[in-house]
């Protein structure tokens, strides 16, 4: 006999609360370690600049066959949200101009206010429609994107989930949906 999966529970996710912390990982291969060390000082300098004092980013090499390089940022926040950004460092552009260009893409999804980015938002739609009960999530003062508007047209056509976007009284974009329950019966 195979156990049975539970359902997934509805989420709210409509305080973000404070940055708790910021980490990243500046990754590279095949290059000199000075570019892994540059790509994180330069976003963590930018960070703190910017009044953020948690702010922990670390180089990280990684064995390839050919040079490449990148950094990815997130932000944690206090309400359980959390927010991302990245760069990919190029043949041509300085390591520490990679670092301040993620770090400016992270500051920027701080601004927007939602307890998600642009990024996780229409990666949410799908478990927001399986799950049972009535979901909510801010996404920031920016609008959708059109990746999570189309998440939602297409998970309302395969499921009889029922989405509402809307803005609230402070001009926060906030998806909401009545999911399906879906349980799945067996692994």
């Amino acid at each position: 006999m195979h156990p049975t999966l539970a359902k997934l529970p509805a989420i709210t996710l409509l305080e973000r609360g404070n940055i708790s912390t910021i980490h990243g990982i500046a990754h590279y291969g095949g290059l000199p370690d000075r570019i892994g060390q540059l790509m994180a000082s330069s976003a963590e300098r930018h960070l703190r600049d910017s009044g953020y004092e948690s702010v922990f980013i670390h180089p990280a090499k990684a064995d390839v066959n050919g040079p490449g390089s990148g950094i990815v940022l997130w932000a944690n926040l206090e309400g359980g949200g959390i927010l991302g950004a990245s760069a990919v460092g190029r043949k041509s552009t300085d390591a520490t101009k990679v670092g301040v260009q993620a770090a400016t893409e992270l500051l920027g999804a701080i601004e927007d206010g939602g307890c998600v980015d642009e990024w996780l938002q229409d990666q949410i739609i799908i478990f927001m429609a399986l799950a049972e009960g009535h979901s909510q999530v801010r996404c920031g003062r920016s609008d959708l994107t059109l990746h999570a508007k189309t998440a939602i047209w297409i998970a309302e056509h395969l499921t009889e989930a029922k989405f509402n976007v809307s803005k609230n009284e402070e001009g926060y974009t906030i998806v909401e949906c009545d999911g399906i329950g879906f349980q799945p019966s067996t692994l």
